[in-house]
Order: structure tokens, then sequence, then C-alpha cells
């Protein structure tokens, strides 16, 4: 369990200044651990490995990640004791403007601390992300699933990083859901199961609604994947299945 990690990035503490305390700078930094549950020494470590010449890479790649989800993200700039965020705001002649963390967006905060760990050499093997629709706008939501954790898991194929990363993301937010609607085989519901210890049970949403499309309450299609059934339903039955009930609890 040494390379699973658990977050719930609060925006408060993104935005902190709060500094790297104890940790030598001639150390290379384990950004994974020094990270922060709550994600309070986001700051720090940009300072830290955008002037770590052995951080080159991984800080290249983030600024890479990042302005894929928001294209005027221009960079980070360390001085006078603090870290500003620059942004290309379409001045001419070009140049980008300065912003202290207390006005940068909740969402930015949190895809910049995604687009971190996404952007390690040797990134955690797992990492777990409690209510990822929280400070995401609903306009940016797809951009953060698929630029950051899509693409910061990757694909079978790669190699270039040693290994994947399996982000395990949990949401009350149905707006979460209907992005999943093609693949639901990556969605499970958590319930709190009263008549036994009350105990959490934890259901597939594609089996579930293979079961409700066989018995024809439910309109929906199905493929073949891999050898296994996969439920396609639009997004819109997938939220009408939401609000009456019949699906809910906490995804996963």
């Amino acid at each position: 369990m040494g390379q699973c990690f658990g977050y719930h990035f609060q925006p408060f503490f993104l935005k902190s200044q709060e500094k790297l305390l104890n940790i030598s700078s001639d150390k290379q930094l384990s950004i994974a651990s020094v990270l922060g549950e709550k994600g309070e020494y986001l700051q720090a470590v940009l300072s830290r490995i955008q002037k770590d010449e052995r951080e080159r890479q991984t800080f290249d790649r983030f600024l890479t990640a990042l302005r894929r989800f928001e294209p005027s993200f221009h960079g980070v700039l360390y001085e006078k004791e603090q870290l500003f965020w620059q942004f290309d705001l379409g001045r001419i002649p070009a140049r980008p403007d300065s912003f202290s963390s207390e006005v940068v967006s909740d969402g930015l905060l949190k895809a910049a601390a995604v687009a971190l760990l996404s952007a390690m050499w040797g990134p955690p093997a797992i990492i777990l992300l409690e209510e990822i629709g929280n400070g995401i706008s609903q306009e940016n939501l797809r951009g953060f699933i698929d630029d950051l954790l899509r693409q910061g898991a990757g694909v079978e194929s790669a190699t270039d990083r040693g290994y994947r990363t399996q982000f395990i993301i949990t949401s009350h937010n149905p707006s979460v859901l209907r992005l999943f609607a093609d693949s639901l085989n990556e969605v499970f519901y958590v319930r709190l199961d009263r008549k036994h210890g009350y105990r959490s049970m934890v259901t597939s949403l594609n089996t579930s609604l293979a079961s409700f499309i066989d018995l024809g309450t439910v309109e929906g299609e199905s493929e073949e994947r891999n050898g296994k059934r996969i439920v396609k339903i639009s997004p819109e039955d997938l939220m009408q299945l939401w609000y009456s009930g019949a699906i809910g609890g906490g995804l996963l």
C-alpha cells in the first residue's frame, strides 16, 4: 500500500502558502507524500520543484497538463516568498498577468493538484480522490475528468513512465455520473445495508442496469468488450434513474 494515496482536496488548504518544513533542499521530494491530504502543501511543492533541475521534467509535464485543462494558464512564479499564478488574458502586447493563490478559482487549484500528481515520473499506483466534483464548474467537469484523470491514468500501451495510475474517485454529484454513461463498467454505487449490520454494500452499476434492461424496465443497449457485457444508456435516462431513487448513494 506504499504506492496508494488518498486525498480530499479543500480550497482553503489548496490556496495556503505553507512552507515545506524539515525537508532538506538537497533531497528530492516525494511529491505524493508531502502534498498533504487536503492539498495544503500544493503551493510550497510547486515553488520548490519549479527551480529544481531534478524535477524539470515533472514541472514541464505539470504545465502541459494544466494548460490542456485551462488554455489561459501560463505558469507559476515564485517571488517575495510567495507563489503567483500567471494567466494569458489576451493583452496586446502579450504578457501574462500574475495573481496570488487567494484569487485563483477553486477548480483550477484542484486541477493543479491532480496534474501535479499525474506529472510525477513515478506516480502513485492508486490515487483516491474524495468528492471529485466539488469546486469544479459544470462546464469544466468533463474537461477535468477527460483531460486530467483519463490522461493521467494513461492507456494500456503506455510505457513511457513505467506503469499506469489508477484513479478511484467518489462523488454524490449526478453530473459526474452522466459523464460515465458510455462506460458504466467503471462505476459502482455504495449504500448502507441496515438489515445486515450496517455494512457498506458496493454494487456494479453496469450489472444492475443490465438486469433492468433485461426486464424491460429501462431503455438501453449493451455490447461486448473484451468478453464482458457493457451497458450503454443515455445520460438523460441515467439522470432519471438517479432522481427516481432507482440508483444513488455514493458513487465510486
